[in-house]
């Protein structure tokens, strides 16, 4: 099962020409990182209780990102023009592509994704 999302989000990654990777740290583990290191998500698989746990951080402002408070979006949006790192927009808008897609794959195989802080 397992195999089987990452696999989903790596073919999504291609289909959509999205840069970010996935590096995988245990079997129940995996991350979505960009290249230059300016947002990291972590994501947790429990299979026994079907529940996919995720973290979206940015190590370059320390700030958890939340996806239900667009403020936290828009405020690192702001940092991000402010500093001209356009990018970092850009890849913000790439992981919330992302999320949606696993949703729809935890949807379809009865799994819950919720927000934890994980990192």
């Amino acid at each position: 099962m397992r195999n089987n999302l990452i696999s989903v989000i790596n073919d999504f990654i291609k289909q959509e020409k999205i840069k970010l990777f996935i590096s995988e740290d245990n079997p129940s583990n995996f991350w979505l990182d960009d290249k230059t290191g300016s947002i990291t998500v972590r994501f947790k698989i429990d299979v026994p209780s079907h529940e996919i746990l995720y973290d979206v951080y940015s190590p370059e402002y320390s700030s958890h990102l939340k996806e239900e408070t667009i403020d936290d979006v828009k405020h690192l949006e702001s940092l991000a023009e402010e500093n001209r790192q356009w990018k970092t927009a850009e890849i913000i808008e790439d992981i919330w592509l992302i999320l949606d897609k696993i949703t729809l794959w935890a949807e379809k195989n009865d799994f819950s994704i919720s927000e934890k802080i994980l990192l």
